[in-house]
């Protein structure tokens, strides 16, 4: 890489890794927390029965078929595989490799804890579903693979529409969730804060990386990677 690339990659501002560290261990306090809160109770909490009763009573076909779409987009081999290997493909055709690695690795580290979670907290969901689902209430998926997903793209990206749209497109995707009687409210926080939180601890490691990687290639061009 020649000096004025190193000072243009330099100069561009970014965040400490410290402050996404701080903001996954934050994420991840809140998750252990509900965590344990879901766990000891036999019941679901009072939020989460007064949740489903308020949504449940807004049901309309129009509501039906925007929930059924979150419902495929969130699910499966397109939330989990299509998705994320489009941004990929993006980003490698952009010749963004470290990007669409770190997109990989968030997105698989989170849906790895996410079946985890599943089968340690063993969760009912509630019985009134309108699709089928399978094992497991706590953590919601669909909110994590939104939520690591559209975080991770608006780290990446850097600006304030893509934080407000990954803020929007989470937000739905836990509304969802509940409105189609398939997961508590409480479930939806949780798979939201999971996915934050791997998004931003992922995104502290590929931020150490590329200050390493952009000060090597400083060097290598005899400049300094702070611009002095």
């Amino acid at each position: 890489m020649g000096s004025h690339a190193a000072d243009r990659l330099a100069a561009r501002p970014r965040a400490r890794p410290r402050s996404w560290v701080a903001a996954s261990v934050l994420a991840l306090a809140l998750l252990v927390g509900l965590t344990v809160v879901v766990t000891r109770r036999a019941l679901p909490p009072d939020i989460d029965t007064w949740w489903a009763a308020l949504v449940g009573g807004v049901r309309s076909p129009l509501l039906d078929g925007i929930a059924l779409t979150f419902n495929v987009i969130g699910s499966g081999l397109v939330a989990r595989v299509i998705i994320p290997l489009v941004a990929v493909a993006v980003l490698l055709a952009r010749r963004r490799v470290a990007p669409a690695l770190y997109l990989i690795v968030a997105t698989v580290i989170s849906g790895v804890v996410v079946g985890v979670l599943k089968n340690i907290v063993a969760r009912d969901r509630p019985t009134d579903g309108l699709v089928a689902v399978g094992f497991g209430s706590f953590p919601s998926g669909h909110a994590a693979n939104a939520a690591v997903l559209t975080v991770a793209l608006a780290l990446l990206l850097r600006r304030g529409w893509v934080w407000w749209s990954a803020l929007a497109l989470t937000v739905l995707m836990m509304l969802s969730r509940t409105y189609l009687g398939v997961h508590w409210l409480t479930d939806t926080i949780g798979g939201a804060l999971l996915g934050a939180a791997t998004a931003a601890g992922a995104f502290a490691a590929y931020e150490v990386l590329h200050r390493r990687r952009i000060s090597q290639a400083a060097d290598s061009a005899g400049t300094d990677p702070r611009g002095r």
